[in-house]
């Protein structure tokens, strides 16, 4: 993931701020849940994958404080 931002300063006061990111790799079995577009013309969109089992008990074990 590359994450990019700018900000756009004038007499000491933010005119701008902006961060982007963008994934550069195909994350396989990805599928696009939703998309939409926000007020200020950006487009969000929610991804959903299917994760494993061993990827699910790392979090279960993480919260059991093992």
């Amino acid at each position: 993931m590359t994450i990019l931002s700018e900000s756009w300063i004038q007499d000491f006061e933010t005119k701008s701020d902006s961060i982007e990111s963008r994934v550069d790799a195909f994350i396989k079995g990805a599928c696009v849940a939703e998309e939409s577009e926000l007020t200020d013309g950006t487009i969000a969109v929610d991804v959903e994958i299917a994760l494993g089992i061993g990827f699910r008990r790392m979090f279960l074990e993480q919260a059991a404080g093992r």
